[in-house]
């Protein structure tokens, strides 16, 4: 999302209202493409997953099904949850009339250790949704792959294999988008001197 990056203040100071402006100047642009291409804007309904991370803090905002779940310090908690309506594959889209109303927002302020946003297709994977609560061994995995790889690209065919295999497909017949990000700390370069 542009307006995200080029957003001018500090991650600490993004607001609701401010991912609220960048949502619906989104909207506004899909309703500009619907109408150049004649199609019903609801052609393009999607669900949004936002997040903006930096060293120390971190803003998420979300519409829709998926959810962002965050790992601090070994513990794992969802900082946005599935807006499900009454029916299992129904759930707001940032084309729904009142999409902007049910924007979950969540700012975090103390350093993450990884991140994690997915779409409908995976939930059933990373998180017990009878109990409101995060599949651990779900993102354990999936983090430690990522924390101890030395090039993130060498983890897109076993991630794109894994999410295509046989056994995921007879979880989910939906979308499955998976983003894992992870905190870097910068150590020490050279040796030290004494």
């Amino acid at each position: 999302m542009r307006q995200a990056a080029s957003f001018k203040r500090a991650i600490a100071d993004i607001t609701r209202e401010d991912v609220r402006t960048w949502l619906a100047n989104t909207l506004a642009h899909l309703t500009a493409v619907a109408e150049r291409e004649k199609i019903e804007i609801k052609d393009l309904a999607c669900t949004v997953l936002v997040a903006v991370l930096g060293d120390r803090h971190a803003v998420f905002a979300q519409i829709g099904d998926g959810a962002w779940i965050v790992e601090t310090n070994g513990v794992f908690g969802a900082v946005t949850w599935p807006q499900n309506g009454e029916f299992a594959n129904e759930t707001k889209f940032i084309t729904s009339p009142d999409a902007l109303d049910s924007l979950q927002f969540q700012q975090c302020c103390e350093p993450l250790t990884a991140a994690a946003g997915f779409t409908d297709g995976v939930q059933a994977l990373a998180l017990d949704l009878a109990a409101k609560r995060v599949h651990a061994p779900f993102f354990e995995s999936m983090f430690a792959a990522l924390r101890d790889c030395e090039d993130e690209t060498s983890l897109l065919s076993p991630l794109i294999s894994f999410l295509s295999s046989d056994r995921v497909n007879e979880r989910t017949d939906d979308d499955k988008t998976l983003v894992l990000a992870r905190r870097v700390v910068a150590g020490l370069i050279g040796n030290e001197m004494g």
